[in-house]
């Protein structure tokens, strides 16, 4: 693929979109099928969010799903040192979320570092 000039947004990244889903259609399935999993989880959970501990946590899986899509997004280009920047953010998320599903004051502490 001749990437000059327009980089990831050649038109003919397109052509090589499609080789790399159908090389690692495996792999694309797979994580498809994780992220509609993580997505049926944020409806269900979505609704039911009662106190600021579960709507936080709503909110930090729907911002891990939406950075997954983005790795997905990412590798189909074969912009994957960008996907790896962008998974490690689904990493902290969850461990964020881990935190505060142990700790309700987490979420508290979270606000109070974000305003300094």
């Amino acid at each position: 693929m001749n990437l000059r000039g327009e980089g990831f947004l050649n038109p003919a990244i397109n052509d090589w979109i499609k080789d790399n889903k159908e090389e690692n259609c495996a792999l694309f399935d797979h994580a498809a099928r994780l992220r509609d999993l993580a997505l049926e989880l944020a409806r269900e959970t979505s609704g039911a969010a009662t106190s600021d501990q579960e709507l936080t946590l709503t909110a930090l899986l729907l911002r891990a799903i939406s950075s997954f899509e983005g790795v997905i997004l990412l590798s189909e280009r074969g912009m994957f040192v960008e996907a790896r920047t962008i998974a490690r953010n689904v990493f902290e998320t969850a461990f964020y979320m881990g935190a505060l599903a142990e700790d309700p004051g987490f979420v508290e502490r979270m606000v109070s570092l974000g305003a300094r």
